[in-house]
Formats: structure tokens, sequence, C-alpha cells
């Protein structure tokens, strides 16, 4: 039995019940610590692992007094159950994540997990609170980190993740700076944006909401519900992706523009119909037109639209070339230069891989259906 006691404020006996949960923070006098209400829960997850138990006595004005109880022997217990003879509990660090413990000033951490895994970016100033959230979340994402919301809107640009997740109180900007600015950024307003504060009163989460965030999660927080609202969000946008793949790429100079999505699409549209008979227009050329990086463009692409900016040029390509077959503006060759494919076979391969036929055979076959009597 280990006792630690100390001569300070004490802790209200109302927040007693709560003082192990993750993220609290007691309060005494009106006002807390620096600390972030990781500590004591991270003590109570060892103990437990350990079979032990850890409680508190406290009086307010009084201090207060931590008691650990560990079983004496490693006979007494076996490692899979407590001291009771009940199954352990285990902490819920992933048995795969790479835990991490950031230095000072790192504002760019890589968990290791496999290539093709969501990216999260995690904006947090406390780093054992970032340290903890990655090693929560990396065993089922790629997790980034920054440590204010200046740093986090940069990397958010840069990196184009699939979700953010950042603190509201920050130094430099706060966490609805940085979901404002991120909502107006053409590169990342694709990005769904939860924001975590251990403010919950309806003002604060009115004014998480306004700035566009796509969710309000309030400390303390159980990791199971984080996990589950992440994991929503990115299935959302999934679905979108599909959406605008299956009805609005396939669609040249017929788009309807509902959303900013869709606004961005509209515009890498027009701009490859605007050069698509240059067969030098590749996707350096589309990303200096649309005024960003190869990387940005391909991570807002891929993101909300399931598509690589070299597929979407050749789709757009192969389904104008179709259309001037129906409407018989040329002959293969021409139609072929006509929409930027350096040569016929080339052309020819491409249409058939997508349609399942050669565009002579296409164009064939399309007059036949409009003629009946044709041979």
């Amino acid at each position: 039995r280990v006792r630690v006691k100390d001569t300070g404020s004490g802790i209200p006996a109302d927040q007693l019940p709560h003082v192990f949960d993750r993220f609290f923070q007691a309060e005494a006098g009106g006002a807390h610590g620096g600390g972030s209400g990781v500590g004591l829960a991270l003590a109570k997850e060892l103990v437990e692992l350990h079979g032990g138990r850890i409680h508190v006595a406290s009086e307010a004005g009084f201090g207060s007094e931590f008691t650990i109880e560990l079983p004496e022997g490693q006979e007494e217990v076996d490692a899979s159950e407590g001291a009771d003879g009940r199954e352990a509990p285990r902490p819920d660090l992933c048995e795969d994540a790479a835990f991490h413990e950031p230095e000072e000033g790192d504002a760019d951490v890589i968990a290791e997990t496999s290539d093709d895994a969501a990216t999260l970016l995690i904006v947090e100033d406390h780093a054992d609170v970032r340290a903890y959230l990655t090693s929560r979340l990396s065993c089922h994402y790629r997790v980034i980190e920054a440590q204010d919301g200046a740093a986090g809107f940069a990397l958010a640009r840069e990196q184009v993740p699939d979700l953010v997740i950042s603190d509201v109180m920050m130094p430099v900007a706060d966490g609805f700076t940085l979901c404002r600015r991120i909502k107006e950024d053409e590169v990342a307003n694709h990005i769904p944006v939860i924001l975590l504060t251990a403010k919950a009163s309806i003002d604060n989460q009115r004014d998480g909401l306004e700035t566009g965030a796509d969710d309000y999660v309030v400390k303390p927080f159980d990791t199971g519900l984080l996990l589950q609202r992440v994991q929503n969000l990115i299935e959302n946008r999934k679905k979108l992706r599909q959406r605008y793949s299956a009805e609005v790429l396939l669609k040249p100079g017929d788009i309807v523009v509902a959303s900013a999505d869709q606004a961005f699409v509209k515009r890498v549209m027009e701009t490859i119909e605007a050069h698509c008979p240059n067969a030098r227009f590749g996707v350096h050329e589309l990303a200096e037109e649309v005024g960003l990086s190869r990387r940005q463009l391909h991570r807002k692409l891929t993101a909300i639209a399931n598509q690589t900016p070299a597929a979407l040029l050749r789709q757009y390509r192969l389904e104008r070339a179709r259309q001037l077959l129906e409407k018989k503006f040329g002959n293969v060759s021409e139609i072929a230069y006509g929409t930027g494919f350096p040569n016929p076979e080339n052309f020819a391969g491409h249409f058939q891989r997508a349609y399942g036929k050669t565009p002579s055979e296409y164009a064939k076959e399309w007059r036949a259906q409009l003629s009946p009597s044709a041979t």
C-alpha cells in the first residue's frame, strides 16, 4: 500500500468521483492547475493493469490523500486477473499503436500504420494530450500532429488530411479560428473538423458549430465514442466521393454546382475542357491552372471525388471522344488528336479498356442503333 498526501487546497466532494476520468480537471477556489487531466486517468489504468486499486480521500481546504494498493507478490495474482479474481481492466492502448512521446517543438509527428489508412490531423497544444490521442488513434489511422492552430492550418493545407481533430483553447490560433480558416480555404474546405473542448455550455457548442465544425466533443469523453464519430465522418466522405465520381465527373459541360466541393470540381473540369485538345496538358499543368500544388490537387480530388488528377484527365478525354464519335465529328484519328491523345493507337487502347469496344466498333454500333436498317 502506497499513500501520497499533500496539504494543498483539496478537492470539492462533488468532484471526487470524477478525478480519475480522462481530461477531467478538478477546480478549487475557482481555478485549476496547468495540467491536462490525463495523469490520474493513466495512473488508474496502470494500477488496475497490475491487479491493484487506487482511490482518493480529500476535503476542500485540507489537502488530498491518494492510496495505491497492489498485490504483494507475483504469485498472488495471475497476470490476467485483478486482486479480487476478476479479469484485470486493460488500458485501451492499441497493441499495434506506435506511441510517440513528442519532444518540445515537435509539430509534425507521423505514427506508423498501413499505407491505405485515412490520415488524421490532431491539433493540440498539450504534448501529453497529443500523445494520448495519437496512441489511441494510430492503430486505426495515420496520424499527424500540430501544436497550435496556426501550425495546424499550415499542415492541413500541405498534407490535406481526411479529418482534423482540434482542441479549442490553444495559443497563436485557437480551434475556432483554425476551423474557420479551414472551411474558408479552397484546398482544405472539404476536410471534416471535430472540435474538442472542456467548455460544455450550449453557447460554446453553438460557437463551434457556427465556424463550420462537423462535430463538437466535450471533455472528458470516451475514446470509443470519439473513434466512432471519426469513423462516421470518414464514411460519410466516402459516400460523397462515390456520388461525385458516379454522377458528376462523367458529364463534361453539364455540371450543376450545389456545394463548395462541386464548385471546385466544376472549375477543374472547365480547365480540362479548355485544354482538352492539348496533348502536353497534364497533371502538372492542371495543378498550375487551378492554383494548387500537384500534391494538394491529388489529395483534394481523391478526397472529394475518388479520382486522381491523371485518371480524371484521361476519363474526361475519353468521354469527350465518345461524344464526338456519336456525333460523327471526324474519323478516329482526328478525334484522338482533338481530345489530347498523342496518337490513335494510344487512344484506341484506352477507349477499349473503358468502353469494351474499339472506337471504330463503338461508332459503327452507335450508327446502327440510330438507323436500324443500316448494315
